[in-house]
């Protein structure tokens, strides 16, 4: 997904990405709700680190 959304963004499209703030407690409750185990906070934060701003060429 990466790939096809530099792709998209070096074709002049703008990309927006939106995440959850992992210590709010909304993400805890939905954390709860879909039962998987304290993960959506990690989930969220891997997500923020993998799609960072890239330097050029990525």
């Amino acid at each position: 997904m990466a790939a096809m959304l530099v792709e998209r963004a070096d074709a002049g499209v703008r990309i927006r990405l939106c995440f959850g703030d992992p210590a709010d407690k909304a993400v805890a409750v939905s954390d709860e709700e879909e039962g998987i185990c304290g993960t959506l906070s990690a989930k969220i934060r891997a997500s923020l680190t993998y799609y960072r701003k890239q330097p050029s060429g990525w």
